[in-house]
């Protein structure tokens, strides 16, 4: 079975080539050590699908694992929610990863990608957090 590496983060962090070049990065440290395996993530704008870009351009396979429909009505005229939606695909992913990268602005607070590296805690999987000052980074 071919494993599975997640690198999740920002939307924040969208389109900075300093970002594209850490990803880049650990695709590369991760073909080497691993030589095939599925990049998987949610497909969020900015890290995620930067993450995939570079996937598909490295020939790495890319998993998109998507939200589920909220089908309780939690968040009225919104088709999705945390609870139903954002928690499965962060807990799904954190299940079939066996390492998680999470690149993130350092003022983002709590995010989804922060439940995936949490999850990934949980689950007892490797879990690389790394911090963005977005006022320090290249853009």
């Amino acid at each position: 079975m071919t494993p599975k590496v997640a690198i999740v983060g920002s939307k924040s962090l969208e389109g900075m080539d300093s970002v594209y070049e850490i990803i880049d990065g650990i695709i590369l440290q991760e073909k080497k050590k691993l030589g095939c395996f599925t990049l998987i993530n949610g497909g969020e704008e900015g890290v995620d699908t930067m993450a995939g870009e570079v996937a598909l351009e490295r020939d790495i396979d890319y998993e998109l694992i998507p939200s589920a429909k909220c089908n309780e009505g939690c968040n009225p005229g919104k088709e999705y929610c945390f609870t139903h939606s954002y928690e499965p695909r962060s807990k799904k992913i954190a299940n079939e990863a066996e390492v998680i990268y999470r690149i993130y602005d350092e003022g983002c607070g709590n995010s989804t990608c922060e439940v995936t590296a949490r999850f990934g805690d949980e689950f007892g999987k490797k879990v690389v957090r790394i911090p963005i000052d977005l006022l320090s980074i290249a853009r």
